[in-house]
């Protein structure tokens, strides 16, 4: 599909929704006595989480401020965090920032060290350390890949 022009990727896209559509073969993800057990305020709570992470993460976030949206102490918050993501809230922060460092390093338009900063990053130590451990490759690396793999318009296997 990504060799495929812009016209004939979205048609070879649609034949693969309809040849699923329409398949016999599937596996249910949840049993059928499956209840969901988070009510509506429980959702809003986390989805409001979410949005003030998702609109401050380049900048410093504390989890005073982030527990204190959901009236919750740190020590309940991480609790209650890490049992509606199965993450901390560092590790869901710093996927969200080098979730973001990916986007702008597939351009060279910044440098390796404004795209730390701009990702909310204090030390550029820290940055290669997480972007390494998340991709298993260094921020360079990844955007030589990227550069590279758009050079020759195939996609890169990340």
């Amino acid at each position: 599909m990504s060799k495929e022009n812009d016209l004939k990727k979205i048609i070879t896209f649609l034949e693969l929704v309809h040849l699923l559509s329409n398949s016999k073969e599937y596996t249910y993800l949840a049993s059928v006595s499956y209840k969901n057990l988070y009510d509506e305020k429980d959702t809003n709570r986390i989805n409001k989480v979410y949005q003030y992470m998702m609109q401050n993460f380049q900048r410093e976030i504390s989890l005073h401020d982030v527990a204190s949206l959901c009236n919750m102490t740190s020590n309940a918050f991480c609790r209650y965090f890490k049992s509606r993501t199965q993450k901390s809230v560092i590790e869901f922060l710093n996927e969200l920032r080098i979730g973001h460092a990916s986007k702008l390093l597939q351009s060279d338009i910044y440098s390796i060290s404004d795209v730390c900063y701009e990702c909310g990053y204090n030390s550029i130590a820290n940055f290669n350390k997480f972007f390494k451990a998340i991709h298993k490759i260094t921020p360079s690396e990844y955007r030589k890949k990227v550069l590279a793999a758009k050079n020759t318009e195939m996609v890169p296997d990340f």
